[in-house]
């Protein structure tokens, strides 16, 4: 077997082209999709990187949101809390300050009922001691010196001097 130079050189020639035509019509084709595809996949990687880095900065917005509402719930809270507390002081306040106003009343009621019971009672023994005197005496006074000596007598049981 041997090798001829002419046919050779037309192989080699024929290589050439054919390595031509494939550069241009198959590989710089080919080249231009695969830098397509590069471009479109740098660029759906460039739009998720920024659609990731902008959910993160809604996900930091929501929880700041969340993070100062439940700071506002919590001052909310509080302030009732403390208004609750106020308005509990309040009415306790003013059902002591009733109660002391009750207990004043009633005593002075009850003081007056215990000097009104003791005039009723200094009146009563009066009554009795004339009632006494009298029929021990066996006379008959008049309605008017009856009056005066049981008033008389009332005010000596009162200041203490009856003798």
């Amino acid at each position: 077997m041997e090798i001829s130079v002419p046919t050779f050189v037309i192989q080699i020639i024929n290589f050439v082209l054919f390595a031509l035509v494939l550069i241009v019509f198959l590989l710089k084709p080919l080249q231009r999709v695969i830098d397509e595809r590069r471009k479109k996949i740098e660029n759906d990687f460039e739009e998720a990187k920024e659609a990731k880095e902008s959910a993160m900065q809604i996900k930091k917005d929501y929880e700041d949101k969340l993070k100062e509402t439940n700071i506002t719930s919590a001052e909310i809270i509080a302030n009732a809390v403390t208004s609750a507390e106020n308005t509990k002081k309040e009415i306790i306040a003013e059902a002591n300050a009733h109660a002391d106003r009750l207990r004043k009343r009633i005593f002075i009621e009850a003081e007056d009922m215990k000097k009104r019971t003791y005039q009723d009672i200094n009146k009563e023994i009066g009554s009795l001691a004339v009632s006494m005197a009298s029929k021990i005496l066996e006379t008959s006074l008049e309605a008017p010196v009856h009056s005066d000596l049981i008033e008389k007598f009332a005010s000596k049981v009162e200041s203490g001097n009856v003798r």
